[in-house]
Formats: structure tokens, sequence, C-alpha cells
């Protein structure tokens, strides 16, 4: 397991259930925090290593064109997200002279049923400014996590 979310509606595609009693219960201890793998942290408290570093993007220790995502929870329009692992993209090259903010997103997607970790890509520009998340209800609902100049 490395990305996961729930609860969805149906049994398919993506990460619909049905789900355990052992699913629910890490749903829970991510979700609440209390007895948890990490003890009372979880998403409205911070997830990851303390100093909360749930989620945190960081540039590869040699610096390159790619970030990593640490490993943490989130909460996505009501459906939880669950990292166990680094998560690693690679930012896309910028030949066209003027600046660009990519962002890092939790992207929910209701059709495919998952909740992911993307990059949405900016527009070169002499000012430019992040890119326009997606907050559709019930299609796909994007939040921003780190912003990359």
């Amino acid at each position: 397991m490395s990305e996961i979310s729930r609860p969805w509606q149906s049994t398919t595609p993506g990460d619909a259930g049905p789900y355990s009693a052992g699913q629910w219960q890490v749903l829970y201890q991510h979700i609440l925090g209390v007895g948890a793998l990490r003890a009372n942290v979880g998403p409205m408290l911070g997830s990851g290593t303390q100093p909360n570093d749930g989620l945190k993007v960081q540039a590869k220790s040699v610096p390159d064109t790619s970030i990593d995502v640490l490993s943490g929870s989130a909460l996505v329009q009501g459906v939880a997200y669950i990292s166990t692992a680094t998560v690693s993209f690679t930012i896309a090259a910028n030949a066209s002279g003027n600046p660009r903010i990519d962002t890092v997103v939790l992207q929910s997607d209701y059709a495919l049923q998952t909740v992911r970790l993307a990059v949405l890509q900016g527009t070169p520009a002499a000012s430019p400014s992040v890119p326009t998340l997606t907050q559709s209800a019930n299609g796909l609902w994007e939040i921003p996590i780190a912003d990359i100049a």
C-alpha cells in the first residue's frame, strides 16, 4: 500500500470497497490519530514524522528537476487519503524563458474513485500565477499541497 483513499460509493473502480474491518481501522487511525500508528497524529493535527512532515514536498537531496512528497494523510472533500511511502515526481522542463509556477495537489477523482498526488503545470509568464484548481463536487476536486517556482 502506498496511496489509498476511502470510502467510495460503489465496489469498482479504483479504491472502491467493500472494505474489511482492518481497512476501516487503518482509516480511523489516520483520521483520528488516537492509538494510531503515529500516536495522536492525524490529518487534523498533522501527519508523518513529528514535527509534522506529513505530505511535505521537498527537493531531492541531489538537486535536479524532481521532488519528493513525504508520507502522510489528508481529507479531500470528506474522502480520506493515506500515503505510506514517499511519492516522487519529475517537474517538466520549462524552456520558455519566462518563469512558471507548478502546484502539487491532492486530486480526488470521483469517476476513478481515487485520491492521488499530482503536479499541475503552470503557464510560463513574465509574472506567473499558480495553476487554477479544479473543484467540481462529485467530479474532480483538487486541493493544493505546495507551489513550485
